[in-house]
């Protein structure tokens, strides 16, 4: 309950076990909180304001739990200092946090020298993932009123009082913490921050639903090299043993296919998009399992390119010449074209002879599934040209 000001270091904690923050502010200090030789310290529901070197330094603590704080660093500061010992935050109960970096320009971040992209940061530290990074939107920093703003309710001296908008600290933080001191209506989940579990709680929606947060970027492309992405959601006011089903739609969500089914509050799915995801409208979402209406989707369509080694095998089949390429992006048109001198020309088959059959389609659809990503192509005229070279574009529409 404490609101530490104007500091060098607002509380340090030297060779002890069990140390146990809550519900505390720390506003214009060099250092929020520090920890050396420490062991098992829990460290919840605190808010960091413009702290000039960091919220939280750590050295060699072990067991230590971060949750459910807000980080608004000052320029050029961060929300941790741990030196050169990433494994001390490795090693953390590090989740449902948010941080407030500023603009980009600002130079604000996790630690020094850390990745302040939040996907590369999670999976780095494989932990945090149910943290954002977000603008706070605390009532105003300047006067140290730390309050979420809130569409539903907002503690003042005066009273309660309703903003425009609310912020990603109402009902967001760890859902199996304790709420019941934070006055109706709660959304049944505690909030993040320094009020968390208060009666000064910011108020929350009522509203019963999933919301999918991640992969909503526009134009977004997943590369072999960049594969593996975290699909996070939120569940507000869902039953705590409802279950949903994480679903992968090759197609622009036109049919699914469950890739798992969790607790709704794990709201979070690894996801590795190998050569059976490659597709030009790859979508995601999370849906419930007692109420289908409970749903949620990446908000556009992505693309998923992940080329193998190139793979051509060119072979002859009762008389004619057949090839077997693999490495199309499912959803997308590509055209075969022949060249019968060395390359120099290229042209496409008239119509007589691109079809009907499948294999003699020269120009195609690559469809969704796995099994569909080889293409067979027999050319019906190549019994006429032994020397003709081939070659597979991209339809231009």
């Amino acid at each position: 309950g404490l609101v530490l000001h104007d500091v060098g270091i607002g509380i340090q904690a030297l060779g002890t076990r069990n140390t146990d923050i809550r519900n505390s502010g720390f506003w214009n200090a060099e250092m929020g909180i520090s920890l050396s030789n420490t062991r098992t310290s829990i460290l919840e529901n605190l808010t960091f304001v413009n702290t000039s070197l960091a919220g939280i330094q750590l050295g060699n603590t072990e067991v230590v739990t971060l949750r459910n704080n807000i980080f608004i660093p000052a320029p050029g500061s961060y929300a941790y200092a741990i030196g050169s010992a990433t494994s001390l935050l490795a090693q953390a109960i590090l989740d449902y946090n948010l941080y407030d970096f500023g603009d980009e320009e600002s130079g604000s971040g996790f630690f020094a020298g850390a990745t302040n992209d939040l996907r590369r940061w999670q999976l780095e530290m494989n932990r945090d993932f149910r943290s954002a990074i977000t603008n706070a939107d605390l009532a105003n920093l300047d006067l140290g009123d730390f309050h979420p703003l809130s569409e539903y309710g907002r503690w003042t001296d005066s009273g309660w009082t309703t903003d425009g908008i609310t912020s990603w600290a109402v009902d967001h933080g760890n859902p199996a913490a304790d709420y019941s001191q934070e006055p109706e209506d709660n959304g049944q989940r505690i909030n993040i921050g320094m009020y968390g579990n208060t009666v000064q709680a910011s108020k929350g929606s009522i509203d019963i639903e999933l919301y999918a947060r991640t992969m909503n970027e526009q134009p977004l492309m997943v590369t072999q090299e960049d594969q593996v992405w975290p699909w996070v959601w939120s569940a507000h006011l869902l039953d705590t043993n409802e279950m949903v089903s994480v679903q992968w739609s090759g197609d622009c969500g036109e049919t699914w296919t469950t890739l798992t089914n969790v607790n709704a509050y794990q709201e979070y799915y690894i996801w590795r998009a190998g050569i059976e995801y490659q597709t030009a409208g790859g979508r995601w979402r999370v849906i419930s399992q007692s109420n289908t209406n409970i749903v949620d989707m990446s908000d556009t369509c992505f693309l998923v390119r992940w080329l193998p080694p190139a793979y051509l095998k060119v072979y002859p089949s009762s008389g004619r010449i057949r090839f077997d390429w693999q490495g199309g992006v499912q959803g997308r048109r590509y055209v075969v074209e022949y060249s019968d001198d060395f390359g120099q020309t290229w042209v496409t088959w008239d119509e007589k002879y691109n079809g009907p059959a499948q294999i003699n389609r020269s120009n195609f659809v690559i469809p969704s599934g796995g099994s569909q990503l080889k293409y067979t192509f027999e050319d019906r005229t190549s019994y006429l040209r032994r020397t003709r070279w081939y070659r597979i574009m991209v339809y231009e529409e």
